[in-house]
């Protein structure tokens, strides 16, 4: 396909990573993105559509179209194209959001071809009498996290203008403005800088940090486990933060270096930070693929406290938030990673703490992140929703078995609900296993014929066995 119009412009990095991952596995939906709003209320239907067209309307990225060149991938912003909102009428389903969730699933499941599908679409599902639920899906390539946000954001803004008969507040920002400012960062001295940051932040660190051996492949599908915190445990959670002087955001990401730091062993660890990528009043205002993901580095060994752990948690990112546009894939390459073997820095700790609190007139609403772009192992997402945590553990399904999955989802809760009880712990004093688990190592796993070896050490021992059976398996974990 070659472009109708006269402007054009290259993919930034973060779209060129994403376009070389869908174009090494055309039929994987990985990259599918998608999120619901439960709207409870007397909703004007009309009015939600005049928003909704103009939220569109101002949203270039969505109206962009991509076409192939020799020099590589570009893309063009096309005026004309439109979004229609899809409305369905489910209010006679014996189960009507058993019915929204099957559609859903369908349509997340579907890869989308990046040159000729539309890479966009919404949908207003009537449930019942005032029960309605919007759900939006875009690919990767032209939205991220926080875009969904500033679009639900802006509906909400001029629905709410729009049935009080009230201004509707200003427009999103351009995209066109905004791949001006990239390419002006992109070849200027502020990326110079951050290079300079991060070669020196990541001399000696690890490649990446693994949390089990694997290839790096990609599957088609990511698993997912919940995990819900309650109010009142999340003000014990703050508690304790505040007891190591640091804040609770901080304190999930010390817990989740400690859970890989005891799930792997390694004491010089990596985690991958999902952030935003916006460092200018511009791209805070205007709907694009931006988001990057940046390396934080931690030293941890079994006699450091917790709390010192989140306090090298709070210097780090007062050092790293700075320089977050630096390109991951430069980033990697930092690191020694080459194009042919890129893997994340570590397990992924994404703290989400949006405004889903949307005010749509006088309707109640309800946002709920339901697939959020590729994982090569593990990510956290912890979600800050009305005074409580729901913590989602999303998994790539060709790393980990569901059976897994909730293996390792169960004990980052066991770690949390430990610290939370002993706010002094030391890392070492943090045990991944439950009792249940510890019983079984040790009344069946270790039950066996016993031998005493009084001449001799327990390598020597080792070392005499290897010569008798090279081949043996020596441990099964």
């Amino acid at each position: 396909m070659l472009c109708e119009f006269e402007e054009s412009w290259p993919l930034s990095e973060a779209q060129s990573g994403i376009w070389f991952v869908q174009e090494s596995d055309p039929e994987s939906p990985v990259l599918n993105n998608g999120e619901r709003y439960e709207l409870r209320g007397n909703l004007d239907v009309e009015a939600f559509e005049k928003a909704v067209a103009t939220m569109v309307s101002e949203s270039e990225s969505l109206r962009m179209r991509f076409f192939v060149t020799d020099d590589g991938p570009r893309q063009c912003l096309d005026p004309d194209r439109e979004y229609p909102l899809r409305i369905v009428d489910l209010s006679e389903d014996p189960n009507p959001e058993g019915a929204v969730q099957a559609r859903v699933r369908e349509e997340l499941s579907s890869p989308l071809d990046m040159v000729h599908d539309p890479l966009y679409a919404h949908t207003l599902f009537r449930l019942g009498e005032d029960h309605y639920v919007w759900y939006q899906q875009a690919h990767h390539l032209i939205v991220d996290g926080y875009t969904f946000m500033l679009l639900a954001r802006r509906v909400a803004e001029v629905y709410s203008g729009l049935v009080a008969g009230a201004d509707i507040g200003e427009p999103l920002g351009s995209f066109r403005d905004l791949m001006t400012q990239t390419e002006s960062y992109e070849s200027g001295p502020e990326r110079q800088e951050d290079a300079r940051f991060w070669t020196e932040y990541l001399d000696g660190a690890p490649q990446h940090t693994a949390l089990k051996r694997h290839e790096g492949k990609i599957g088609k599908r990511v698993l997912s486990s919940s995990r819900y915190v309650s109010a009142e445990q999340l003000a014990r959670i703050e508690q304790v933060a505040e007891l190591q002087g640091t804040r609770w955001k901080q304190l999930m990401m010390a817990l989740t270096a400690v859970y890989t730091h005891r799930w792997t062993g390694e004491e010089d660890i990596l985690l991958g930070l999902p952030v935003t990528g916006r460092t200018t009043e511009l791209s805070r205002s205007v709907p694009s693929m931006c988001s990057n993901v940046i390396p934080l580095r931690l030293n941890i060994g079994p006699s450091r406290s917790v709390a010192a752990v989140a306090q090298d948690v709070a210097a780090s990112l007062r050092s790293c938030l700075s320089y977050q546009r630096h390109p991951v894939t430069a980033t990697k390459r930092l690191l020694g990673q080459t194009p042919q073997n890129m893997r994340e820095f570590g397990p992924l700790i994404n703290i989400m703490s949006f405004d889903y609190d949307l005010k749509f007139g006088d309707l109640s609403c309800e946002g709920d992140l339901l697939a959020q772009g590729i994982i090569e192992e593990l990510r956290i997402n912890v979600l800050h929703r009305r005074g409580s945590l729901r913590i989602v553990f999303d998994a790539n399904s060709a790393v980990f078995t569901e059976e897994e999955l909730d293996q390792y989802a169960d004990s980052f809760i066991r770690l949390l609900d430990f610290l939370c009880q002993n706010p002094s712990a030391l890392v070492g004093e943090m045990d991944l296993a439950s009792e249940e688990q510890l019983s079984r190592v040790v009344n069946e796993f270790s039950v066996g014929e016993s031998r005493i070896f009084a001449d001799r050490s327990v390598h020597e021992v080792f070392q005499e066995r290897v010569a008798q059976a090279p081949d043996a398996v020596a441990l099964v974990f």
